[in-house]
């Protein structure tokens, strides 16, 4: 029988550890996500964790979960978006293992993630640096300690976990000094380091009291014990007291000091895709940001393209290109051999240079000319067609067209020169002259009506137009 214990313990043992094969950190993270989430259950449904069915693991609970750590927990909308993605492989792998609960998961899987700002990058200055390792104090058996410790994330940008789980096999500190970090998705990347972070590392590993051997934590604590994360970011906040960054004053995290390497490395001129496996990220997208918040870079930049003066204000200067003789010259006899530009005896243009002026003028009076040359042909054509769409010929065939057509004939009009009955198409011949002589020019008086082989008309017709 499938229970909620049992659903938990499969999922760490045998998905997380053995299938997906995650680190003990991400471990961690979705042990104490999934005790929240189990804790949060047992109070809403008032019964012990262990007492805790099958029916409680449902979609309303998980938004309930996400609210009560937003409003109790004071949880922040990141923080809440990865307890989800948590909870969506959790619902993800049950609904495989207990089919009664695969429409909970799809309901769960359903449940999106809410959109936020991207995290505000801090960062040191240069000066603030300096000012913070000149401030370290000399004395003391944990002095060297905790100025290799800076020296170190100021050097290598490392995560604090990558620090935490730093061992003496990984060090090399003769010729050519330089770390083997392990980082997130079980990944490894070699950092170089500074004469200086070697010579602090090789002194305080020499004073250290017990034997050291390459499984060794390289920094311990102040009772011997390996350094842990809490205790990384104590100690770097403590050194950092005076320093804060941001506009809310924020303390230095261990997190700042990887933004700081990183944003000296891009001040220095180093290339980003160089940072990149540096820092040991993934995509060239994250290291991108840091040239968006540089303000150095960008005030070099400004000051590259100074704004314009009062005396700037005025026409547009001269182009580039009319300042070089043998560009001109070379545009000279391209456009004499278009025509457009007449050469003189001595081979060279007439003005002497050339100007987008004098090329557009030239352009067009080219096409005036043009376009008067062609007028009369472009008039001569249109009159042949006016000819031809008025030619008795074409009258004779479209009265054949709408004699065949399926259409009815028009009814017949009274012709006003004989008194005979004719229909839409040209009359028979008659002994009326006038009706030929219109009829021949569609009952218009112009060169038909006119022309010497018609003849002139009989004095009984009749003058009225028709």
């Amino acid at each position: 029988m499938t229970t909620v214990g049992s659903l938990v313990y499969q999922f760490f043992e045998y998905h997380l550890k053995a299938e997906k094969g995650l680190s003990q950190a991400s471990i961690r993270s979705y042990r104490d996500g999934i005790r929240l989430f189990l804790l949060f259950l047992a109070r809403q449904v008032r019964r012990a964790i262990s007492k805790l069915e099958l029916t409680d693991l449902s979609a309303d609970n998980v938004r309930a979960f996400l609210a009560h750590l937003e409003a109790e927990r004071c949880n922040g909308v990141r923080s809440r978006n990865h307890r989800l993605a948590m909870l969506h492989s959790f619902f993800a792998y049950a609904g495989g293992q207990a089919p009664e609960l695969l429409h909970e998961a799809e309901r769960v899987a359903a449940i999106p993630k809410k959109r936020t700002q991207p995290p505000t990058t801090y960062y040191l200055e240069r000066d603030e640096v300096e000012r913070l390792l000149d401030g370290l104090p000399r004395d003391g058996k944990l002095a060297n300690r905790d100025k290799a410790l800076l020296l170190f994330l100021y050097n290598t940008g490392a995560r604090a976990a990558e620090v935490v789980g730093l061992t003496i096999g990984q060090l090399v500190l003769t010729s050519s000094p330089r770390v083997n970090l392990h980082g997130k998705g079980d990944k490894w990347r070699t950092c170089p380091l500074w004469p200086e972070t070697a010579r602090m590392l090789g002194e305080m590993l020499r004073d250290r009291r017990s034997q050291a051997t390459p499984t060794s934590p390289v920094f311990l604590s102040n009772v011997g014990r390996p350094l842990t994360r809490f205790g990384l970011y104590k100690l770097v906040r403590r050194h950092s007291a005076d320093v804060h960054t941001g506009i809310g004053q924020r303390p230095v995290s261990p997190h700042v000091w990887r933004h700081t390497t990183a944003v000296h490395l891009l001040e220095s001129g180093v290339d980003v895709n160089v940072i990149r496996g540096w820092l040991g990220h993934v995509s060239l997208d994250t290291t991108n940001r840091y040239a968006e918040i540089n303000i150095r870079m960008k005030q070099e930049a400004l000051e590259a393209c100074q704004a314009p003066s009062a005396s700037s204000v005025g026409p547009p200067r001269r182009p580039v290109w009319q300042s070089e003789p043998k560009l001109l010259e070379w545009l000279a006899a391209l456009l004499s051999i278009c025509g457009l530009l007449p050469l003189n005896k001595a081979g060279s243009t007439a003005a002497g240079h050339i100007t987008d002026r004098d090329t557009k003028a030239r352009l067009r009076a080219r096409a005036r000319n043009r376009a008067r040359a062609t007028a009369p042909r472009r008039q001569k054509r249109r009159r042949r067609a006016r000819a031809r769409h008025s030619s008795p010929a074409a009258s004779r065939s479209n009265w054949r067209t709408q004699r065949t057509s399926s259409t009815p004939p028009s009814p017949p009009r009274r012709c006003a020169h004989r008194g005979f009955r004719r229909s839409d198409g040209p009359p028979p011949p008659g002994p009326c002259r006038r009706h030929n002589q219109r009829t021949a020019g569609h009952h218009r008086h112009g060169s038909a009506a006119s022309s010497p082989a018609a003849g002139p008309p009989s004095r009984g017709t009749d003058r009225r137009s028709g």
